[in-house]
């Protein structure tokens, strides 16, 4: 049972350490409605962002392998201005597609920033704070 109990502890510190103190997750625009849930606005935002990624952006799809996708996943900053940046990948099936949608992802945020289009930022004691994102896309290859 102490062996439990300290590996409880151990486990439930590391999760506790890499998580971001905030009281509202960032607001991506469209999603306004659901400012009181996080849960809900996390999943809103991840609709939305993959909706403007594929409105906004040049997928060109391989004519070969257009049913062939491939998941990625890759984290980002949104700023305390609202804009998003520090762009990394965190996991992909291939280089390739990994690419594909990083090379996508920029070109949405040059575009937002273009357009003045913001993200609301996310925000600690209703102060704008910098907050990690970690999206997961498919990508076609």
């Amino acid at each position: 049972m102490k062996q439990f109990l300290l590996l409880f502890f151990l486990v439930f510190m590391q999760v506790t350490s890499w998580a971001q103190q905030i009281d509202r997750f960032p607001i991506y625009p469209g999603c306004e409605r659901y400012m009181k849930d996080n849960q809900k606005l996390n999943g809103c935002f991840q609709e939305r962002l993959a909706a403007d990624l594929k409105l906004y952006t040049k997928n060109p799809i391989n004519k070969k392998s257009e049913e062939k996708t491939e998941m990625v996943k890759i984290s980002f900053v949104v700023d305390q201005k609202g804009y998003m940046k520090n762009f990394e990948l965190v996991e992909s099936e291939s280089e390739e597609s990994s690419k594909k949608l990083m090379k996508r992802l920029n070109e949405l945020a040059k575009y937002n920033e273009e357009k003045k289009r913001k993200i609301e930022p996310a925000s600690y004691r209703k102060r704008p704070v910098q907050f990690k994102i970690t999206y997961v896309g498919l990508q076609n290859i």
